[in-house]
């Protein structure tokens, strides 16, 4: 016994599995198709997702709006039908009195009472045979119930409750209370015709006139057990329906409240995460990280300014590299000149001391043979040699400076050269134009003399050998 147990609970088990793996591959499918309908609503522009969201509230409010009114119309009806089986109940006691005071006072006008108060069930008993064939007469239907003393507003929502709700319970419950008391109100009529025809016979029996009375009183008692149960029952209807469109309510307001809270929610969270990771960042690449970028979370409008973002930060990024290499290379050129100047400047102070030297001394040296010419051309030309025994060595010297300032002006390159040049030529030519412009008369005494042995200054120069030899 047990084995067997263990081999029909088998195939329970198995069967349990393949239930559970087949709600599990739906609830896989119904997330992968709601994340995909996610995607899509995501990269949708953020106009239509605000349309999206204002159309689906409106339809949802009118849903609303529609259940509200079903709801009020179903209640409306069951309170119609509340009415009519007072009215119904009213008639039919009325009809029962009247009957009762004409086989009592044998009077016609509680008899014509009598029958003007037995339309009322007899309109509501033609209504419900019209609706209970199902292809009825909507027209003898409605005929009926106005005979019936219902409010003609009342009327459709009456027929529409009998028609859609006649399967609930307790609809169809207060229906078949509805026919039985119907069944036993018109054995009413039948009675009041045998009552009358005992009335009005030669010779009335106020025996058959008793028993015909008592047996109005039998009826009235059940139709008064049948109207109790009909109130009842409608009463249960009436909580009933009550309770459920509370609920319908309750859960149509919950459904319109939490869908739009999640459109809300939803627009403005990626409104919201898309902005927030463009305005990180701005501010990323604005602090100096030009390699931040902002991470394209939608294909909407906030996705087309981050692909902007990216692209214009692509573009910066680039420019900003050649700008830094620009500025390297100037940057090692500037330095390359201001090392330049530097040697050119250190070379220049030297040349500047060099040139103050020499300066000091021709200057020193022309005083001297300026002082001796001047000497010596004051003295008679016969009595004296023109030149003391020095004054050859003096011209030689001269002569070497001046080789030597030439000398040093060669090696400098020429850009060197046209630093210096005013600094090299200014002074001396200053100091040569000073001397000249002192020993005016004898500088342009000795040029007028063409003698070759002098120079420009009108000193005679060391005799040369070749020229001293005699021919």
């Amino acid at each position: 016994m047990p084995g067997s147990l263990r081999r029909e609970g088998r195939p329970v088990s198995d069967a349990s599995h393949a239930v559970l793996a087949m709600a599990s591959d739906a609830l896989r499918a119904m997330r992968k198709d709601g994340f995909l309908l996610y995607r899509r609503f995501r990269d949708v522009s953020i106009a239509r997702k605000l349309y999206f969201t204002v159309g689906t509230m409106a339809l949802l409010i009118g849903v609303e709006l529609f259940v509200l009114l079903f709801c009020l119309n179903t209640l409306s009806s069951l309170r119609a039908y509340v009415g009519g089986e007072g009215l119904w109940s009213k008639a039919q006691k009325d009809a029962v009195f009247h009957l009762y005071k004409y086989g009592v006072s044998h009077t016609d006008k509680d008899y014509e009472l009598f029958e003007r108060f037995m339309r009322i069930p007899a309109g509501d008993a033609k209504t419900r045979q019209e609706l209970l064939a199902g292809d009825g007469n909507m027209h003898v239907a409605r005929q009926g119930f106005l005979e019936g003393r219902n409010h003609p507003d009342d009327i459709d929502g009456m027929i529409h409750l009998f028609i859609h709700f006649g399967n609930v319970s307790y609809i169809r419950k207060a229906i078949s209370v509805w026919g039985d008391a119907q069944a036993m109100v018109m054995q009413l009529p039948p009675i009041a015709e045998r009552l009358r025809a005992e009335i009005n016979s030669p010779n009335p029996s106020q025996e058959r006139v008793n028993e015909l009375l008592a047996s109005l009183y039998t009826i009235n008692e059940k139709l008064t057990a049948f109207e109790d149960e009909f109130s009842f029952t409608l009463g249960e209807g009436s909580r009933w329906l009550e309770r459920v469109v509370l609920r319908l309510l309750f859960a149509t307001a919950i459904t319109v409240e939490t869908t739009g809270l999640l459109l809300v929610i939803s627009v403005t969270r990626g409104i919201q995460k898309g902005l927030t990771e463009i305005i990180r960042a701005a501010n990323s690449f604005s602090a100096g990280e030009l390699s931040a970028r902002t991470k394209v979370l939608s294909h909407d409008e906030i996705g087309v300014v981050a692909n902007s973002f990216n692209e214009m930060a692509d573009i910066l990024q680039i420019r900003v590299s050649e700008l830094a290499q620009l500025n390297q290379h100037l940057g090692h050129e500037v330095g390359e000149r201001e090392r330049a100047e530097a040697v050119l400047r250190q070379m220049n102070q030297t040349l500047e001391v060099r040139v103050d030297e020499r300066t000091a001394t021709l200057t020193n040296l022309v005083e001297a043979l300026r002082k001796e010419a001047t000497r010596h051309l004051r003295q008679p030309r016969d009595d004296k040699p023109p030149h003391g025994p020095g004054t050859h060595g003096r011209v030689g010297a001269l002569h070497r400076s001046r080789a030597d300032l030439d000398r040093s002006r060669g090696s400098l390159d020429p850009s060197s050269a046209r630093v210096l040049a005013p600094s090299n030529a200014g002074p001396a030519a200053d100091r040569h134009e000073s001397a000249g412009s002192g020993n005016g008369g004898i500088v342009q005494k000795h040029r007028g003399t063409g003698d070759p042995d002098r120079d420009e200054a009108g000193l005679r120069t060391a005799p040369d050998p070749v020229r001293s030899e005699p021919a």
